[in-house]
């Protein structure tokens, strides 16, 4: 599920928060985890629940000719078998056709 409400300061720029959860239903580690031998070892990481819940934050910027530039910023506040992610940010650069 993800959730990103925003509100426009400008015509031109927005502001948005994010809100990501996952929440799965696979391997619980270490219980589940699988014996190198195995199979299902070579898919462990497809295979695991990789519950977490992601909050941050960023802005959109609409700029002339078409173009956008965003901002997202976020951190994992809560998590359950997976890879923790401490800090995430993206920048991007989108153009209108």
């Amino acid at each position: 599920m993800s959730i990103e409400p925003g509100y426009y300061l400008a015509p031109d720029f927005a502001i948005h928060a994010l809100l990501l959860v996952k929440q799965g239903d696979g391997l619980s580690i270490p219980g589940d985890f699988p014996d190198p031998t195995s199979e299902l070892f070579f898919e462990h990481d497809r295979l695991v629940k990789n519950n977490y819940v992601n909050a941050g934050f960023g802005f959109d910027w609409l700029l002339s000719g078409g173009r956008r530039l965003s901002f997202d910023a976020m951190k994992m506040i809560e998590y359950e078998d997976t890879h923790i992610l401490k800090f995430g940010a993206q920048i991007r650069l989108a153009q209108s056709f």
